[in-house]
């Protein structure tokens, strides 16, 4: 019984791990939406598009959202492609109430930064699944 707790225990730090760091990610994704101008924020010599931001914004967030929802050792592709469509779902909805919000901080909701939004979340979602659907074979 010991060896078999200490074979979780990693499981368990990594996991803990994961969800914190989506956790401050997504606080940060939060601040950096509702903050008056987030390009204040941003070295000038970055030089990036406000496209470029939202969707490099969003990336590593559709990673973080793939890697936290669970997925068992096993799971059919079915399971896969609900996975992914879960993390875009969640991570869709989470993008569309910051734009929402913009509107009460002095910034302008977009259609356009929310499906950028989306893009970059939906990029780094493929990205996991994808080494998921690789690692199984």
């Amino acid at each position: 019984m010991a060896q078999k707790a200490e074979g979780t225990q990693p499981v368990e730090i990594r996991g803990r791990l994961l969800r914190w760091s989506l956790v401050a990610y997504s606080v940060l994704v939060l601040v950096l939406s509702l903050y008056p101008d987030p390009r204040e924020l941003i070295p000038p010599q970055w030089n990036l598009t406000d496209t470029a931001l939202h969707f490099a914004g969003y990336l590593p967030l559709g990673v973080l959202l793939a890697l936290a929802l669970p997925l068992s050792a096993r799971g059919s592709l079915g399971r896969l492609v609900l996975t992914a469509l879960a993390a875009i779902a969640v991570g869709a909805l989470y993008g569309a109430a910051l734009e929402i919000g913009q509107a009460f901080v002095g910034r302008t909701a977009d259609v356009r930064d929310a499906a950028v939004n989306v893009a970059g979340l939906s990029v780094g979602v493929v990205a996991v699944s994808a080494a998921r659907l690789i690692r199984r074979t």
